[in-house]
């Protein structure tokens, strides 16, 4: 399989998410994602960046109903044409309420859940149970419930764990969430761990995944699950990038300027991972286009 078939692309049709850069626009990266021939799509409707605001389940669905409701455009339509449709939530109602829409128009694609909460308390298990034939992604965030996954910032692991310590606490969660998941008998192909990087991490431990990634591959090897790697536009990647430059040089360009910089060390990340982890990874990325290489 090739690194273009390992990538799930990103439209977010929010206001306040840092990955939206001036001028953005939802439909042009819908349209850009499609027109590059990106497979797996993932939109979401309410940003998880820290300083934004959480928002209800109606107010997240009635940003998704506004995003459909565009009359030159059958966005509907266009979503249901990408082989997997992944729905970036975590609130089941506004899952259920894509779920009916998808149902209801025979789409002929595959639906996905890419639910960040990390939460599968017995109510959600109750509801998954009956939606065994979607793909599901389970992401590690240390937020103590579900209502407060957008505020994960509050809730970082300790900055005093040491690497084996962190990766020993994303392990025992991944373990909890498959022994979960085997109860209700969801389909464990179909599922994706999602380490969660910038979520309740600082920037180091988030790095500590990119880098040694083969502590949770190796641990996983016999799960006949998937991970999804996300990191494209994040904060570690600055960190990174900011420690490889001149302080004088970094003064100089904009935030922007550098948000887009950090895309070339995302590259070099992505590239070198599936290298090494080709049937093991799908990577969550935001512009497709340098990857049409390969």
């Amino acid at each position: 399989m090739g690194l273009f078939n390992s990538l799930m692309g990103v439209v977010n049709v929010t206001p306040d998410s840092v990955t939206n850069l001036k001028n953005y626009s939802p439909l042009a990266q819908l349209k850009l994602l499609k027109s590059c021939g990106v497979k797996f799509l993932d939109i979401g409707a309410e940003s998880t960046a820290p300083k934004s605001l959480p928002l209800t389940p109606q107010e997240e669905q009635q940003r998704f109903l506004n995003f459909l409701d565009q009359k030159e455009e059958n966005v509907l339509e266009l979503l249901f044409s990408f082989p997997i449709l992944s729905i970036d939530t975590y609130h089941p109602e506004t899952f259920h309420f894509w779920y009916e829409l998808w149902q209801k128009n025979k789409a002929p694609n595959q639906l996905c859940l890419n639910d960040v909460s990390g939460k599968l308390e017995e109510s959600f298990l109750n509801e998954l149970s009956h939606w065994k034939n979607i793909l599901l992604v389970v992401g590690h965030n240390n937020a103590p419930s579900r209502d407060l996954t957008g505020q994960h910032i509050l809730y970082q692991l300790e900055k005093s764990l040491t690497q084996k310590e962190f990766f020993e606490i994303l392990k025992k969660f991944f373990f909890d969430v498959q022994e979960k998941l085997l109860k209700i008998q969801f389909p464990l192909e179909k599922v994706f761990f999602d380490p969660g990087i910038g979520f309740s991490k600082n920037a180091q431990q988030s790095l500590w995944i990119l880098e040694s990634l083969e502590e949770l591959i190796e641990y996983s090897t016999l799960s006949p699950s998937k991970w999804l790697l996300g990191f494209s536009r994040k904060s570690c990647l600055k960190e990174k990038m900011i420690s490889l430059f001149p302080k004088e040089a970094m003064l100089l360009w904009s935030q922007e300027e550098i948000t887009q910089t950090t895309e070339y060390l995302h590259f070099f990340y992505v590239q070198k991972l599936w290298q090494k982890y080709a049937e093991k990874i799908l990577f969550r990325i935001h512009d497709p286009r340098p990857f049409m290489i390969f």
